[in-house]
């Protein structure tokens, strides 16, 4: 399983891989939220968690480029 995690705060990188950290999961960490959906793009990315504040573009916008 391929994780992206956008966020710019380390402590939700910590928490975030710490729960969901296994043998067969990889974790791609974004700081910035206009990256993401190019990052999301490529199609190999299975879940994505998002921070509402992410450098200068927060989840909420992020979620809706998603969608």
């Amino acid at each position: 399983m391929h994780i992206l995690v956008a966020t710019d705060a380390d402590h939700v990188v910590n928490d975030v891989t710490a729960a969901l950290s296994s043998p067969d999961t990889r974790f791609t960490i974004c700081s910035e939220g206009r990256e993401v959906s190019r990052l999301v793009a490529k199609g190999d990315v299975d879940l994505a968690i998002l921070d509402l504040q992410i450098g200068s573009k927060g989840g909420m916008a992020v979620s809706m480029d998603l969608r």
